[in-house]
């Protein structure tokens, strides 16, 4: 007799491979430019919070979906740098990923930078005993 409570989970060893199957391929079959865990999903039927569900109950299950975001990030990085990609999207999808647009500036008060610190030089002075 089991002991287990709650619903069974979908997940199985197919509907692992057909995970597999949109990384590869199946993600160019509902035309997706770039695979997405929101097109896995589309793909496998299932909503989010599963997927994730999913991930915390199989390692093979997570490491395809790091799988799918790393052919995501390349897809991206190739696609800007050939303007394939609207660099603008490009760059919104890419932050997703640990990639960031910085500027840096330069404030000036009266003609002063004020980002730079202020040095200050502490000197030892000898001081004679008077004995």
């Amino acid at each position: 007799m089991s002991n287990e409570v709650g619903r069974p989970s979908g997940l199985t060893p197919e509907l692992i491979e057909k995970a597999k199957e949109y990384l590869v391929s199946g993600y160019k079959e509902i035309e997706n430019i770039v695979p997405s865990i929101a097109g896995l999903g589309c793909y496998l039927g299932i909503g989010r919070s599963t997927i994730y569900e999913y991930k915390a109950l199989s390692p093979e299950f997570a490491d395809t979906l790091d799988a799918i975001m790393m052919k995501q990030e390349m897809l991206l990085i190739n696609g800007g740098l050939s303007q394939q990609f609207s660099g603008t999207i490009t760059k919104l999808m890419l932050a997703n990923h640990g990639y960031s647009d910085k500027v840096e500036t330069d404030i000036t008060t009266n003609g002063e930078n004020i980002n730079n610190p202020t040095v200050i030089e502490l000197v030892a002075h000898n001081v004679e005993s008077s004995d």
